[in-house]
Formats: C-alpha cells, sequence, structure tokens
C-alpha cells in the first residue's frame, strides 16, 4: 500500500480560510433569497436582489440550513472554478515551454573540426577529452570561505571548451579554442578570471585560435609523460 502524502493541518486550514469565508458570505446570498415572496424561481433570484440590504443588517452569517446549503456550494463553486483555472494555467504554461526552444547545434563548424583534430591526439595518446565543460565542475569556492557565495556565482555561469584528463578522467589541461570576440575587453577579462582560477587549481591552461597539431601533440605528449612518471 502506498503511503499517503503527509498534510500540513496548518497550511491546509489556511489555504481553507478564503473558500470558508466566501461560503459565509454567501449565506446571505441564500438569506436574502428567503426574503423573497412568490413568483418563480428566476423571479425570486432578481428579487433576492433587493432583499440584499437587509440581509446584511446582521453582520453574522446566517445559519439557517438553506443558507448554510447555498453557502456551501458557492465555496465549492469557488474550490472547482480554482482548480479548473490551476489546470488551465499549468496546461498553458506546457505549451507555451514546448514552443519556446529549438535544438542547437553543439559545436560550431570551427568547433568540431577542432575537437576531431584533438580527440584523434588524445586517443593516440591515451588520454580522455571532455567538452563543454562547466568550471564549477572544475573549480570550487573553498566551503568556509568568507566569500563563497560571490566566487560560487563567478563561477557557475561559466565553462570551458576542452578539458583533457588522465585515463581515469582526472582533469589535467584545459583548451580554450578563442575566436575574434576575445580580442574584445570584457572577454579578455574573463578569460583572465577563468586561467587564475584554472591554474590556482593545479590546471594547465593553453588558448589557440586553431587546433594545430604540430603545437599541441607535443603538449599532450608532456602531459601523458607527467601522468606516467606520477604513478
Amino acid at each position: 500500500m502506498k503511503n499517503l502524502p503527509k498534510i500540513n493541518p496548518a497550511k491546509a486550514v489556511k489555504a481553507s480560510l478564503p473558500y470558508v469565508f466566501v461560503g459565509l458570505l454567501c449565506t446571505k446570498l441564500g438569506e436574502a433569497y428567503r426574503l423573497t415572496t412568490g413568483g418563480d424561481v428566476l423571479d425570486k433570484l432578481l428579487a433576492a436582489f433587493t432583499k440584499l440590504g437587509i440581509a446584511f443588517q446582521n453582520p453574522l452569517p446566517s445559519f439557517h440550513p438553506f443558507d448554510l446549503l447555498v453557502g456551501a456550494a458557492a465555496a465549492v463553486l469557488l474550490v472547482l472554478i480554482s482548480l479548473a483555472w490551476s489546470r488551465l494555467s499549468a496546461w498553458l504554461a506546457a505549451r507555451e515551454l514546448r514552443h519556446a526552444y529549438q535544438a542547437r547545434p553543439l559545436f560550431s563548424a570551427h568547433e568540431r573540426a577542432a575537437y576531431r583534430t584533438l580527440k584523434a591526439m588524445t586517443d593516440e595518446l591515451g588520454l580522455v577529452l571532455f567538452v563543454k565543460v562547466r568550471l564549477l565542475d572544475l573549480a570550487e569556492p573553498r566551503p568556509h570561505h568568507r566569500k563563497y557565495q560571490l566566487y560560487l556565482n563567478k563561477v557557475s555561469a561559466k565553462h570551458v571548451d576542452f578539458v583533457v584528463c588522465s585515463a581515469k578522467s582526472e582533469p589535467r589541461l584545459v583548451i580554450e579554442l578563442d575566436d575574434f570576440t576575445h580580442d574584445t575587453p570584457s572577454r579578455q577579462a574573463r578569460d583572465e578570471f577563468v586561467d587564475t582560477v584554472l591554474e590556482s587549481c593545479g590546471y594547465g591552461v593553453v588558448h589557440t585560435r586553431n587546433v594545430d597539431r604540430d603545437e599541441l601533440y607535443p603538449v599532450l605528449r608532456r602531459l601523458r609523460r607527467t601522468r606516467t612518471a606520477g604513478k
């Protein structure tokens, strides 16, 4: 038997108060309807509005059985309307969400070419290559640092292009593929911050415009030798 969800009594009472209030208020409608005489139901309903002033002379709700029934019906109707609106709002939000996004390629053409070259080299050297890695997955603020949240926010929304790891998937080297956008002052400030964070954590960092085998293969080979020597 599945466990029933736990209900917080205080929250349940708080959530039901508006419906109870509306129900008690609507007992006055039942009272006004009872005070009208003659005619059919429609005539009495229209005439009941002229009796509302008399019904509300007493600020307390009416506890006549008929009036309580009217109040309960009004409260139930309000609950049903609230549920219907909640379902409709959720459906509209889900419908909007389904049309809010579109697929995006993981790589640009330049990044794809760089990935293929790097992947061939790392496979040859027994290294592991990861792409589009969050900076937060590589470095995090020290737990008790007095500016922990500030430094967490600084790294949480950033990523690096390529991370070269040992055969045991231990990060060793970060490769950033720079394009013309890295020439702007704001981007250079970002790169300087990221480089400082990575280097302070012991990672190597390489910036390059194009992944050239002749340039990077010696770097990766030294990385492999360092890994082998550390065994």
